[in-house]
């Protein structure tokens, strides 16, 4: 298709590309970790201690989609499983996700899943905490199959006597069988773009009613002809085609095909003082694409009045759309505020889980911004995903959405 497209092109034939939208590629469900070692060793449940965990180093970054353990028990009382938190190699009290079953035993084959999104990170430490639920240690046991010697070398084998908090290892080199499956979200493919092909500087008057032409240029590594034109949004506020279509012409001149889309200026969000513009958008195969290009605004004034109109007091509260959106690894989040106010802006995830608090502090009346690097409150990077942010400002409060693409 590739090679046609140039030749309609060199005809002098302007060719315009429709396409519909299709379903974006789904995540996928990986194996992370598997330790399965022929060699058994039956570690006891509830004899000395009434939890047992097994810690493990996630290799993958994304969502957990179960993990497979081999617990057998010849009684009834159900048994429980948490994903927990490591410090210093150690489980600690955070859970970051837990289920009961319904059986006292559970097979390698089940993979059994959590109810929470749990948010995995690649080169981080978790551990699979296991107890009986409501039983007290000494009364029973169950047999988890595992393996003595230096075999898995992400983690070892803990015990806890009653509370779950403080722990023992078992002994060097003893570790359980068990597997993890993490749920991937696809790549994203950072593509080259050119706002308004052959400017420079990409001079951008906000307030104007014109289109802006974007150009997203085929390169050794990808082709831009293969990008769907109704999935693409630009700018802050994620404006649309203008046309509802694009069009393939050589925009850059090295006689690749590119994909030129026209957007209305004043439905792109871009305001006075921003710097780069940044757009989102899939190929027809579903494949997630990103891409930036530096721009000047004009028509705004001097640098002292736009500096007062940014000082200017707003209508009222507000929390505006973050930007980029989707993002990686960072991202902008902008509010007003009608008056002085005591501002909190966090982070959730989409459980209500609270990832971090990103301010809290006095502000006076006006429009603010604060910056988002994509990591915890204990400064690790999050998993790709959907993510909520809220701002309270006095009886104020707001919540939005923002995607995580890494």
């Amino acid at each position: 298709m590739k090679n046609q497209l140039k030749l309609l092109a060199a005809a002098g034939m302007k060719v315009v590309l429709l396409f519909a939208v299709l379903s974006p590629v789904t995540a996928q469900t990986l194996l992370d970790q598997s330790f399965t070692s022929p060699l058994n060793l039956g570690a006891v449940i509830n004899v000395c201690c009434k939890f047992a965990a097994q810690t493990f180093t996630a290799e993958l970054t994304g969502t957990l989609a179960g993990v497979n353990i081999n617990v057998e028990f010849g009684g009834s009382i159900p048994l429980h499983v948490a994903i927990r938190t490591v410090t210093g190699g150690v489980p600690s009290p955070t859970i970051l996700g837990e289920t009961t079953l319904s059986s006292s035993s559970a097979p390698l084959s089940l993979l059994i899943t959590f109810p929470q999104t749990i948010n995995i990170v690649a080169g981080t430490q978790y551990a699979i905490v296991l107890d009986y639920e409501g039983a007290p240690p000494g009364q029973f046991q169950g047999t988890w199959t595992g393996a003595v010697g230096d075999l898995y070398t992400g983690g070892d084998l803990y015990f806890s006597l009653t509370d779950g908090i403080t722990w023992f290892a078992s002994g060097p080199g003893h570790d359980v069988h068990f597997q993890t499956y993490v749920t991937v979200a696809p790549s994203v493919i950072e593509a080259t773009i050119d706002i308004k092909p052959g400017s420079d500087p990409n001079s951008i008057n906000p307030k104007s009613k014109d289109v802006i032409p974007v150009a997203i240029l085929t390169t050794a590594s990808f082709d831009a002809t293969t990008v769907d034109p109704l999935s693409v949004a630009f700018g802050p506020d994620g404006a649309t085609e203008s046309h509802g279509k694009g069009h393939i012409e050589d925009a850059d001149g090295d006689g690749d095909m590119d994909l030129v889309l026209h957007f209305k200026t004043q439905d792109t969000g871009i305001q006075c003082g921003d710097t780069e513009a940044s757009l989102t958008g899939q190929t027809c195969g579903g494949q997630a694409i990103t891409g930036s290009d530096a721009i000047q605004t004009v028509g705004c004034g001097s640098a002292k009045a736009m500096a007062e109109a940014e000082a200017g007091i707003p209508e009222g509260y507000a929390l505006l759309q973050n930007y980029p959106n989707p993002f990686n690894p960072e991202t902008e989040i902008r509010f007003q505020l009608l008056e002085a106010s005591h501002v909190v802006v966090k982070i959730f995830n989409t459980v209500g889980e609270e990832i971090r608090t990103l301010v809290e502090a006095e502000y006076e009346a006006g429009y603010h911004r604060v910056r988002w690097d994509g990591k915890d409150k204990n400064g690790h990077p999050v998993a790709s995903g959907i993510y909520l942010y809220q701002l309270l400002a006095g009886n104020f409060s707001q919540v939005r959405k923002m995607s995580l693409l890494r």
